[in-house]
C-alpha cells in the first residue's frame, strides 16, 4: 500500500515572503500615533461593497423564510426573536406593527418582498462591528415609520441595490448605519436623528429631509468630470449632487439633501475620473484602487489644508484647491496593488484580491479601521495604529513591528482569515472566531543582558485558533542565538518548546562563556500543518553579571540565604545567626513581587522555604537583622 502526503500550509507563500523581507533589527520602536476623533462608523467597509457583488455576510443559525407560501405575512405585535437569517422572498411580508423584532442574523428581502416596521423596534444585538446586515435586492421594499433601529451601539450595514425601494420616516437609530446604494434603488429619509453614512453610486436616486446627522459619500469613477465646491457642514438648506449641475458631469446618481442640521462630505476617487474640489471642507477622501494596476503613494496627512494639491497617482486626476481633508482612506480592490509610506491616514481596507503594502505610516482611526477581507492581503510594517483591527473571509493581514497603544473595538479575525502579529505591541488579547487563525509572536525583552548568567527571554509565541478551525493549531516554537556578525550557525536554546507562551518566559539563555557584544535571537513559531514563521531580535550583552546565580557561594558567614535545587524542586535555605523579624520575598525579572515567603519572627538556626513558581529567573530578597541579602535563582 502506498499513500500521498499532502501538506496544506496555514499561511500562503506571500506571508513568508513578507516575513523574510522585513528588517526586524533596524527599527525596534514604531512611530507613535495620537488618537484623533474617529467616525462612529467604519467608513467605506468592504462588507458593504461586496454586497453589491452578492458576497453576503454569514450567520450561524437556521434561516427563516417568509414568502415560500404565496402571500405569506409574518406580523409581529409583541416581541419576536430569531437566531439566524431571515429571507423575505416572492411576495412575502415581514411586518412589525407596534412590536419588537430581535434578530441575531441578516435580513434579506428580494423579489417583491417587503420589510415593514410601523411604530415598532428592530433590534440587532451585535457583538462586533458590522456583524450583520439588511440586504435589499431586485424589487424589494423597506418602509419604516415612527420606529427605532437598535444596533447595540455598533455600526450596522444596509445595502439597497437593483430596483429596491427604501423609506424611513420619523426614525431613531441607536448605533450607526452604513448604507450603500447600488444599481437603481430609490431612497427617501425624513426626520431621522442619526442617518449615518450613505454611499451613492451607479444610478441611485436619494432624498434626505429633516435629518440631524449625515455623512454623504459620492463615488466618482471612470468618465466623471467634476470641478465643484461643497457648502459647509452646518444647516444645509438644499443641496444636490447630480449630472448637469454646474461643474459636474459623468455621474448617473441623483442625491438631494434638504433641511439637514449637520452633513459631512466624503468622496471616493476611482481610476479614470477627473475631479477637482475648491474652497471645501471634506470629512473623508477615499482612494479606491480598481483593476490590476499598481500605484505608489506617499505623504498623505490627515487634517491638512491644501492650497493647491494634485494626487500623485497616474491612473486618475484629483486636485484640491484651498480645500481641507480631515481623513484620507485607502481602499485597494479587485487585483489592485497599492504601496504607500510616510502617511497619516484614517482607514486602510483591502478587498477582493488586492494587496496593500504600507510602511512607516500612522493609522489614527478617524476614518474607520484596518481590515483585510475577500482574498486580499493587507501588510503593515513599522506603523502605529489606534483603531479596530480585523480580518474576515479569506483575507490575510500581516502586521510587523506595529505599535497599537489603543485598539478601539479590539483585534479579531473571522471566517477562514489569517492575522499575523509579529513583534507588535498591543493591549488585551486578540479573538479568533469561526475557522480563523491568529499568529502572535514576539520577543519583548531584554534588550541588554549580562554574560556569565542565565538570561530569561520574555515574549509571546502562540496561535489563537477559531473554534471551527480544523488545522493550523500551535505545535511548538524554537529559539536560537547567534553572534550578530555571523548568523550562519544558529545555536538552539532548549528547543523545542511545546507549550504556547503569552507575554512570559520563552526560554532561559545560558550566557556563561560568551563574550560581550551584540547577538541575534531568532524565534520560530510552528503549527501542525506543518508551517512556520521566523522573526529576529537584537540582544546586547554589555556587562558581566556578578549578582549571583544558581550554585553561587554563600554570602555572610553568620546569617545567610542559599539556593538549593534538587529532584524535588527549588528551595531557599535560610540560616539565621539569631532570632528576630524576617521578611523573605520572591521577585520576577520585572521587579514585581510574586510571593511573600516569610514575614514573621523566626528563631535562630536553619529554615527551609520551598519555592513554587513558573519557570524563569527570580530574585529572592531577605531582610533580617537590619541588612538585606539578594540571591538570584533559576527555576526550570
Amino acid at each position: 500500500m502506498s499513500g500521498i502526503l499532502i501538506l496544506i500550509l496555514a499561511l500562503p507563500p506571500e506571508v513568508h515572503e513578507v516575513a523574510e523581507s522585513v528588517d526586524w533589527l533596524s527599527g525596534q520602536v514604531p512611530p507613535s500615533a495620537q488618537q484623533a476623533k474617529p467616525l462612529p462608523g467604519g467608513g467605506l467597509n468592504p462588507a458593504l461593497v461586496e454586497m453589491m457583488n452578492r458576497a453576503l455576510p454569514e450567520s450561524k443559525g437556521p434561516p427563516y423564510i417568509i414568502g415560500d407560501t404565496p402571500n405569506e405575512t409574518l406580523k409581529i405585535t409583541g416581541t419576536w426573536e430569531w437566531n439566524g437569517d431571515i429571507f423575505i422572498v416572492d411576495s412575502g411580508v415581514l411586518l412589525v406593527q407596534g412590536g419588537s423584532l430581535i434578530v441575531r442574523g441578516n435580513i434579506y428581502a428580494m423579489d417583491h418582498g417587503r420589510f415593514l416596521i410601523y411604530d415598532g423596534t428592530a433590534r440587532y444585538p451585535q457583538m462586533f462591528t458590522y456583524q450583520w446586515a439588511t440586504v435589499l435586492t431586485e424589487d424589494a421594499h423597506m418602509e419604516v415609520r415612527r420606529s427605532v433601529f437598535d444596533y447595540n451601539n455598533l455600526p450596522y450595514n444596509l445595502s439597497a441595490s437593483d430596483n429596491a425601494y427604501v423609506i424611513w420616516d420619523t426614525v431613531t437609530t441607536r448605533g450607526w448605519t452604513t448604507a450603500g446604494c447600488w444599481g437603481r434603488p430609490s431612497v427617501s429619509l425624513r426626520k431621522v436623528n442619526v442617518a449615518g453614512e450613505w454611499l451613492f453610486a451607479d444610478s441611485c436616486v436619494a432624498t434626505f429631509k429633516d435629518i440631524d446627522t449625515l455623512l454623504a459619500w459620492f463615488f466618482y469613477g471612470q468618465g466623471a468630470t467634476v470641478d465643484f465646491t461643497f457648502p459647509g457642514w452646518n444647516n444645509i438648506s438644499v443641496f444636490e449632487m447630480r449630472d448637469g449641475i454646474p461643474g459636474v458631469s459623468g455621474i448617473r446618481y441623483q442625491v438631494r439633501i434638504d433641511t439637514t442640521r449637520y452633513c459631512m462630505w466624503a468622496a471616493v476617487i476611482q481610476p479614470g475620473c477627473s475631479v477637482a474640489f475648491r474652497d471645501s471642507r471634506l470629512r473623508t477622501v477615499g482612494i479606491m484602487g480598481l483593476g490590476s494596476d499598481s500605484q505608489n503613494l506617499s505623504g498623505l496627512v490627515n487634517g491638512t489644508s491644501y492650497v493647491d494639491f494634485v494626487l500623485p497617482m497616474t491612473d486618475r486626476y484629483f486636485r484640491l484647491v484651498n480645500t481641507s481633508v480631515m481623513t484620507w482612506s485607502l481602499y485597494p480592490a479587485d487585483n489592485f496593488k497599492l504601496t504607500f509610506d510616510h502617511c497619516i491616514v484614517g482607514e486602510v481596507l483591502t478587498m477582493d484580491n488586492a494587496v496593500a503594502w504600507g510602511e512607516s505610516y500612522l493609522l489614527d482611526g478617524t476614518g474607520g479601521h484596518f481590515e483585510a477581507g475577500g482574498n486580499s492581503f493587507n501588510i503593515a510594517i513599522m506603523t502605529s495604529m489606534t483603531c479596530e483591527i480585523y480580518t474576515r473571509d479569506h483575507g490575510i493581514a500581516f502586521l510587523g513591528l506595529v505599535g497599537i497603544p489603543t485598539a478601539y473595538g479590539g483585534i479579531w479575525a473571522r471566517n477562514t482569515s489569517r492575522l499575523i502579529l509579529a513583534e507588535c505591541q498591543f493591549p488585551g488579547r486578540p479573538v479568533a472566531y469561526d475557522s480563523s487563525l491568529i499568529w502572535v509572536m514576539g520577543i519583548d525583552e531584554p534588550y541588554y543582558a549580562g554574560t556569565q548568567s542565565y538570561v530569561p527571554i520574555i515574549g509571546t509565541a502562540t496561535i489563537i485558533q477559531g473554534p471551527l478551525a480544523p488545522w493550523g493549531r500551535f505545535d511548538h516554537y524554537s529559539i536560537y542565538w547567534a553572534p550578530a556578525e555571523d548568523t550562519t550557525n544558529w545555536h538552539p536554546i532548549g528547543n523545542p518548546h511545546n507549550n504556547p507562551v503569552w507575554r512570559d518566559t520563552l526560554a532561559i539563555w545560558d550566557t556563561h562563556g560568551l563574550g560581550l557584544g551584540t547577538y541575534i535571537l531568532k524565534l520560530v513559531l510552528c503549527d501542525d500543518s506543518p508551517d512556520s514563521l521566523a522573526i529576529n531580535d537584537i540582544i546586547i550583552l554589555n556587562y558581566e553579571d556578578t549578582t549571583g546565580a544558581v550554585g553561587e557561594a554563600t554570602g555572610a558567614r553568620a546569617t545567610d540565604l542559599r539556593v538549593i535545587s534538587g529532584p524535588r524542586g527549588t528551595a531557599l535555605e535560610l540560616t539565621l545567626a539569631s532570632g528576630g523579624r524576617v521578611e523573605l520575598s520572591l521577585y520576577d525579572i520585572t521587579g514585581k513581587r510574586v510571593s511573600l515567603l516569610c514575614a514573621r519572627e523566626l528563631e535562630g538556626g536553619r529554615h527551609i522555604f520551598p519555592v513554587n513558581a513558573k519557570p524563569g529567573i527570580y530574585l529572592a530578597r531577605l531582610a533580617a537583622e537590619g541588612r538585606a541579602i539578594n540571591r538570584k535563582l533559576l527555576i526550570r
